[in-house]
């Protein structure tokens, strides 16, 4: 399925950067989803689309990893940047999307640093302190992917497009340990999670709490 045809419909009202080019021919398109307070979701996203898609394609969700922190704006910004480096041309997920034919997004959820208690709140790795936030903008970042898929699901439809049901979401480092805590959150939304390099640590479900 050529995606050219459909790319509007998809990226809705949010700016689409020129086409990706490589070697001369044309590599898909980047760009930059815009958050939906209303929709359940405070942040945007970045998705790449490869210029050719399978018939029902599988949504790659790369968990968001950045060790610099600064404040939320800041932390934006550094997200921001990843992102960018990540689903363009030299980046793996990139890669990955071409090879599997389905558009992967990196959400834009920020790392910020909380200077009160001189830390940060490491909402990439989904660790406890960062699930129990409810009074900011990166309260249960977890709900607000499950938000952030339906939305893209619908325009998907909306471009005649049905994408498959489940997602598979990857990572490295935090952006692995973001992939198998969500897993372990939320499996009913998971069809395959892949972690590299998971801080040396991966969680795992207990009997009894």
């Amino acid at each position: 399925m050529n995606a050219k045809k459909i790319i509007n419909r998809i990226a809705g009202k949010d700016p689409v950067n020129d086409s990706l080019e490589k070697n001369g021919d044309l590599d898909g398109f980047l760009f930059k989803g815009s958050a939906k307070p209303e929709l359940g979701f405070n942040f945007g996203y970045f998705m790449y689309l490869p210029s050719v898609i399978i018939e029902t394609p599988i949504l790659i969700v790369e968990g968001p990893s950045v060790g610099e922190v600064g404040s939320m704006d800041k932390a934006c910004e550094i997200v921001y940047e990843k992102a960018v480096f990540e689903l363009n041309t030299g980046g793996f997920p990139h890669e990955l999307a071409k090879i599997l034919q389905c558009p992967v997004i990196m959400p834009l959820f920020p790392r910020p640093e909380d200077k009160e208690n001189n830390t940060n709140i490491f909402t990439h790795a989904l660790t406890s302190r960062a699930m129990s936030v409810t009074d900011s903008p990166i309260k249960r970042i977890d709900l607000q992917l499950i938000a952030m898929f339906q939305y893209i699901k619908n325009r998907f439809l909306h471009a005649g497009i049905k994408l498959y049901d489940k997602f598979i979401i990857k990572g490295f480092s935090s952006g692995g340990v973001f992939a198998h805590r969500f897993t372990l959150l939320h499996p009913q939304y998971v069809l395959a999670a892949v972690g590299g390099g998971n801080m040396h640590t991966f969680t795992l479900p207990l009997k009894t709490y």
